[in-house]
Formats: C-alpha cells, structure tokens, sequence
C-alpha cells in the first residue's frame, strides 16, 4: 500500500510538471538572476568607491588623536562589513544545522545561499527560506511535519538576525538607533531597491558623522536624532540650538 501511495504521488507529480509552463519558467528564472547579477555589480561598485575614499584629509584641530571625518566613515563602514559577514555566517551556519537534522538533501548548498543572500536584507531572507522548497516538496519520503520545520525554522532564523540582531548589533557598533536601522533600509530601499538595501546602514553611518562635524546646529541636531541620545524634548532641542546659533558673539 506504501509502495502504490508513492506511485500515486509520483504520477500527480509528472502530471503537475508537464502542466507547468516550463519555458516561461526558465525565461524568469534567468530574467531573475540578471537581474541580481546587475544589482550585485552595483552593490560592488558603491562598496569600492566607499572604501576608497580620499582618506588624506588633515587631522582635527583638537589634536591627532581625533580621527578625521574621512577615516571615521572608513573605519564604520570596515565595521558593518565585518559585522554583516559574521551575522551571515551565523545564519549559513545554524541553517545548515537545521536543514542537515531535518535530512534536506543539499542542505551545504542552501546554507551557503543563505550566506549570500543574508547580505540582502528583507528579500534576501524570503529568497533563502523559499530554496529548500521544492527539495522538499518533490521528495516523497518527506513528512508534513519535516516538511513545515525546513520552511519555519530558517524563516524565524532570518526574522530574528535580521529585525533584532542586525539593529542592536549595528546601532551599538555604528552608533545609530537601532529604529534609524529599520527606517533606513525602508527608506534606501524604496529609493534604490535591492542596491539600497545593502547600502543603506553604511550609507546613514557615514551621513550621521558629516552632519555631525558641519558647523551648524541643525545637522548636528539631526546627527543626535540617528543616534538617539537626546535628553530633552526634540523640539525644545531644536529651539535652544538654533536660538545659540543665532545668538551675536560677545564683545562684536
């Protein structure tokens, strides 16, 4: 009876594929993965001209133990990269481990899309949790229960680094809040898609720092804002910086 349930299955199977239109398939799959080809080059492109940025700026005045603007945006960009290839190894790591428990046959392979596909946030993770799917759907020897762990667990795996982990560890790290986090990826990824997406954390970072060192109170009122370190209201905030600057200097 085992036997001729899998034969069944089997044949609904065949049945289900001739029914796919296979050549429409094949033509967005690849319309895909140029897709993603074209937005890794960019990626890449920002990345490089980031990190090679004119860093021959003089020092601050205040004396040479003050980085300057150019080498605080440099080091928090080594810092991101750094932290983003450590989080992706951790959810190329515990996938592997869920996926090798759970019997999913190319379970490396996944884990190592996984890897990948974590420096996209948000559709990197619906990507590397959809993987493993027809892996499992096409196995006959595949439980429900099985079957339903292989797509929950690397889900709830990504939903957690990706909208607890990587804000607290980032803004701790970069210096901004971890909300800021959230809202950038929104913001930069509404803009740029998936390139702004991975650009979006380094790219608030080193905006926050050369607010922070422009003689006005306003963009260094905005700077605190991404860090989130007021202590009074904003508005007042706003009001005392602005009244100073307009204040006349002393003695003019």
């Amino acid at each position: 009876k085992k036997g001729l349930d899998q034969t069944l299955r089997l044949e609904k199977l065949n049945e289900l594929a001739a029914k796919l239109p296979l050549t429409n398939l094949v033509l967005a799959v690849i319309e895909s993965l140029l897709s993603l080809l074209s937005n890794s080059l960019l990626v890449g492109l920002f990345t490089v001209f980031l990190l090679l940025g004119d860093s021959s700026h003089e020092e601050s005045e205040t004396g040479s133990s003050i980085l300057s603007v150019s080498r605080q945006a440099d080091m928090q960009i080594r810092i991101f990269i750094k932290g983003k290839v450590l989080l992706s190894f951790l959810v190329g790591a515990l996938t592997a481990l869920i996926l090798w428990i759970l019997g999913v046959e190319l379970w490396l392979v996944f884990a190592v899309l996984a890897f990948w596909l974590n420096f996209i946030p948000n559709l990197g993770a619906v990507i590397a949790t959809l993987l493993p799917v027809p892996a499992v759907a096409f196995n006959p020897s595949f439980g429900t229960l099985s079957a339903i762990l292989a797509i929950v667990l690397p889900l709830i795996l990504h939903a957690l680094v990706g909208n607890v982990l990587e804000p607290i560890a980032f803004g701790h790290t970069l210096e901004l809040h971890p909300v800021v986090v959230l809202l950038s990826l929104m913001l930069w990824g509404t803009l740029w898609g998936v390139p702004g997406l991975v650009l979006a954390v380094p790219v608030t970072a080193v905006a926050r720092i050369h607010l922070a060192h422009i003689d006005h109170p306003l963009p260094r009122y905005i700077a605190s804002v991404l860090v989130g370190k007021r202590r009074k209201h904003p508005v007042q905030e706003l009001h005392e910086l602005l009244q100073t600057e307009n204040e006349p200097l002393v003695g003019s």
